[in-house]
């Protein structure tokens, strides 16, 4: 079996632990270890990435209690063997980011719950965005905004997040907003008195962490909609590159951004008739070459024949 420090010391980013096996693969090797810092896969969130001993590590998976981390390369490749203590690294940026993206997702699916009566039916924890697929074919547009509202809302409101291990029995006094997946042992992740979910992932100590949670998008799947998110850093980035492209085009249009969206559709209405009217005339032009190499083709053999110079 493996401790599962990123349970017990969720903060630590540098560990040591003796190697307990490793599996050779094709240019990969499974390692596993007496302890680790390195989240495996799971519940919606993927695993942690740094390095063992200098070596990268792809990906974490847990499997039979075991927690397995795959390195690149042989076994060949290797600076230690089995019985060895290394040392392992985590990514701090990279745990940083599914932190805040985890914690807000809670915070949203709550708030969906909460504001507009929409159940979760799935997550994905992706590099770029957070979706959440809810259990409705339409969702308008001011339900979505009511919920951002609420979701930054909490946020400002820096309620704790607390992590509580309780058996089965226990887990129905704390009103969890959907049932539990799994039987036994349950981890429940509690934010204050705003949501409670049974929940594997890992979180930050507070919603005044996350920072900001900003809807991006809305697309229909399986008749459902599926919505968009970006969360802390990622919110902030995404502010930021959109600030700078609306500061461009209203350089480049001349205006102001509540005059921008009366510019741009000006603008492209007027490259419409103009498109219109290159077309009107080279279709003129054309009409005008032909009626003048028709006048002065020459006939022979009862064939027109043009000369071009």
């Amino acid at each position: 079996m493996t401790e599962p420090l990123y349970y017990t010391h969720p903060g630590q980013t540098e560990f040591q632990a003796a190697v307990l096996e490793i599996r050779p693969g094709k240019n990969v090797c499974s390692v596993i270890l007496d302890k680790t810092c390195f989240y495996p896969e799971g519940g919606g969130q993927p695993s942690d990435v740094g390095t063992i001993h200098d070596l990268p590590v792809q990906e974490v998976k847990k499997k039979d209690g075991h927690i397995i981390h795959i390195l690149e390369g042989d076994k060949g490749d290797l600076s230690f063997a089995e019985g060895d203590t290394v040392t392992g690294v985590i990514d701090p940026d990279h745990r940083r980011d599914y932190m805040e993206q985890h914690t807000g997702q809670h915070l949203v699916s709550a708030a969906l719950m909460k504001e507009a009566s929409l159940g979760t039916v799935s997550v994905h924890h992706g590099e770029e965005y957070v979706t959440i697929e809810v259990d409705r074919e339409e969702v308008s547009r001011e339900e979505i905004i009511r919920v951002e509202d609420a979701v930054n809302r909490t946020i400002r409101e820096n309620l704790p997040v607390e992590i509580r291990w309780v058996d089965e029995a226990e887990a129905g006094s704390f009103n969890l907003r959907r049932p539990p997946k799994k039987k036994g042992r349950l981890r429940l992740v509690l934010i204050g008195g705003y949501d409670a979910a049974a929940c594997g992932g890992l979180h930050t100590g507070s919603t005044g962490a996350v920072g900001l949670v900003k809807w991006t998008g809305t697309e229909k799947i399986r008749g459902r909609q599926r919505l968009y998110w970006k969360m802390g850093g990622r919110a902030y980035r995404d502010y930021r590159e959109k600030t700078d492209v609306i500061n461009t085009l209203n350089t480049l249009f001349s205006s102001k951004l509540e005059e921008l969206p009366e510019r741009v559709e000006k603008s492209l209405s007027e490259q419409k008739q103009l498109t219109k009217e290159i077309t009107r005339l080279q279709n003129e032009r054309s009409r005008i070459l032909a009626e003048s190499l028709y006048s002065h083709c020459r006939e022979e053999k009862g064939k027109r024949i043009v000369t071009l110079r």
